[in-house]
């Protein structure tokens, strides 16, 4: 028995299994802060924050970008460090990111708490 319809069939199979791939490409690299890792660091895409990911307790991180995201902009976020910022164009290889150490440290920290009980307010500053 023939397939005529096999040597059709066939290449738009393959087209089909290999097109979510086309389009798409990963960057990964390392976050460090200070002398550590930065466990738990966001890394995401500046116009679409919907694509990120954090990185890992080793300091490693991987991402996929679309070549829509080709004019984008890789941001590296941090607690208390600078963010990172760099375009995707400009990202060949592996990204090794050292953050740098923000300078504002709280002078003071106001804790306040309600009672469920009350609608009073306690309210304590601590210097």
């Amino acid at each position: 028995m023939k397939y005529p319809n096999l040597k059709i069939l066939f290449p738009c199979s393959l087209f089909l299994c290999v097109m979510p791939v086309m389009g798409q490409r990963q960057i990964a690299g390392t976050v460090m802060a200070g002398n550590e890792p930065a466990f738990a660091a966001n890394v995401y895409m500046l116009n679409d924050r919907s694509n990120g990911t954090t990185v890992g307790m080793d300091g490693h991180f991987a991402i996929s970008v679309s070549d829509n995201d080709v004019t984008d902009t890789l941001v590296v976020s941090y607690v208390s460090y600078h963010p990172y910022r760099k375009a995707v164009q400009d990202i060949h290889s592996l990204l090794n990111v050292c953050l740098e150490e923000e300078n504002n440290l709280l002078k003071s920290v106001v804790i306040s708490a309600a009672s469920p009980l009350s609608e009073e307010f306690a309210l304590a500053k601590l210097s």
